[in-house]
């Protein structure tokens, strides 16, 4: 099982603006638990891969596939 602690509010834009201006040529994945600020993934020119424990992540711009892990059990 995977445990994650469930603290929330998890600020990833600035992650994301980051690989946005450095990173962009590759494919980016994100683990989080669901609890993050609303993402602009719209800079992003590679696939965007989000994995996060019970919650789907709030996205505000831009495409991307997510997977929800129960983390119950």
């Amino acid at each position: 099982n995977i445990k994650s602690p469930k603290n929330g509010g998890t600020v990833l834009m600035p992650g994301v603006n980051f690989i946005a201006d450095n990173l962009n040529k590759y494919s980016t994945v994100i683990l989080t638990d669901g609890h993050t600020d609303s993402l602009d993934l719209s800079e992003l020119k590679e696939k965007v891969l989000i994995i996060s424990a019970g919650k789907k992540c709030r996205i505000s711009k831009g495409k991307c596939k997510q997977i929800i892990v129960d983390n119950e059990g």
